[in-house]
Formats: C-alpha cells, structure tokens, sequence
C-alpha cells in the first residue's frame, strides 16, 4: 500500500485529492493547519479508505517535521507528496505578499525538502505541486492581465511562477534518486480560492492524482493540465 501526504486537505480540492487517492488504495496523510477541521474531514473520508489527520501548517516548519516524523514512525517512507495548499489573497501590502509566498513557494519547498529523506525509501517516490496557468509567461504577457498598475496584485501570479521554477529545480536535483516532481494546472474549479467558480472540486482533482500517477514512473520536471504537458 503507497503511503500519501496532501496538504490543504481538510477542505475544496485537497479533500477531493485525498478521497480519490485513499479510493485508490493509499494511506492517506490528510495535512491542514487546524487539527480538529483535519479531524472532522478524515472522518468523513474514513469509508474512502485509510484516511489519517495530521495538523501541518506551511508557515511552521515545526509543525512539517513533527507530521513527516509521525509518517517516518508509522510508514518508514513517503511514495507521494502532493503540494496543494495555497492561498490567494488582493493586495500589495508586505504582510500580504509575505504570506502568499509562505503558502505558495516557500512552504512547499521546505515541506518537500524535509521530506527527502522518506521519498528516496520509496521504489517509485513523486512530488506533484499544484500550481496555477495564471503564473505561465504567456498568460502574464496576456492583454487579461491589463489593469491600473496602481492595482497590480502580483503576489499569487507570480508566487506560481515561482513555483514552476522550484519544480523544474526540484526535479533536476531529486532526479539522481528516482524521485519525480512535475507541477500541474487543475484550471479554474469552485473553491473559496476562485470565489467559488469553474468545475467541480472532485474534477480539479482528477488531474492531480492523474498527474500523480503518471509521474511514478514517467517523465519529471514538467508542467501539465488536463490536456497534457504545457509550456511554463
């Protein structure tokens, strides 16, 4: 049984992600920064499969060593890492800007750096970051994008691109160990991240553990949506 850690898993896609990777048959680490919602979600997720809480918060590196510790205790290996969690938030503000960094760049690399170790004990161990088509160049440079540069926010957009960077980086120097890291695009689904609009949570997840799956034992350091590989 392949052992899984997915973030922002207590709510919206994430939880859709965790359903259908415990469906598969995974043990499922469901990570979210409230213990008790990460609780209450599990077990609802409980007739899904092996589906187990544990309280993760990207802006406390302690709290991503205690939850790897609890997986290297209880599993002795992680087969797959799934980088959901994320935020979007208006504003320019430094508090704004440092928080989504924290929560779209900075946090899942240091989650997927720590959790090194356990990865390479798996025979077939990925990292899929979910990132987002609003921080591909070309949608940058697109006329969508045209707006008072007085109300430029930037930080989601560009903390995404910044995320395809650390992707490709991440698949080069994991790909000695056999690790795959790709990055995936769900497109625009219903969750509080997108004011609720565009598909279902359950399909923007479909591409992530379709991702997934494709990458244990297939190509690293890509970009892919739901219909294929993609430019950056």
């Amino acid at each position: 049984m392949q052992v899984a850690l997915v973030t922002g898993g207590n709510s919206g896609m994430g939880y859709e992600v965790v359903r259908q990777l415990a469906q598969d048959g995974m043990t499922v680490y469901l990570a979210s920064r409230d213990r008790d919602k990460g609780i209450t979600a599990a077990s609802e997720l409980s007739g899904a499969g092996d589906v187990r809480p544990v309280r993760l918060d990207l802006a406390d590196e302690a709290s991503m060593r205690a939850a790897i510790a609890r997986i290297e205790e209880e599993q002795d290996r992680l087969d797959l890492l799934v980088n959901n969690a994320g935020v979007a938030l208006a504003g320019n503000s430094p508090d704004i800007i440092a928080t989504v960094f924290q929560a779209n760049l900075h946090g899942p690399v240091l989650l997927t750096q720590l959790c090194v170790p356990l990865l390479r004990k798996s025979k077939a161990g990925r990292v899929v970051n979910v990132s987002s088509g609003a921080g591909r160049f070309s949608f940058l440079a697109s006329d969508y994008l045209k707006m008072n540069p007085e109300q430029l926010y930037y930080a989601y957009p560009i903390s995404k691109t910044a995320l395809n960077g650390a992707t490709v980086m991440l698949a080069k120097s994991l790909e000695q160990d056999g690790i795959r890291v790709n990055a995936c695009c769900p497109g625009r689904v219903a969750t509080k991240l997108s004011g609720m609009q565009g598909k279902t949570p359950a399909e923007g997840a479909a591409i992530i553990v379709s991702v997934a799956n494709m990458s244990a034992h297939g190509p690293t350091g890509g970009f892919y949506d739901e219909t294929g590989k993609i430019d950056w």
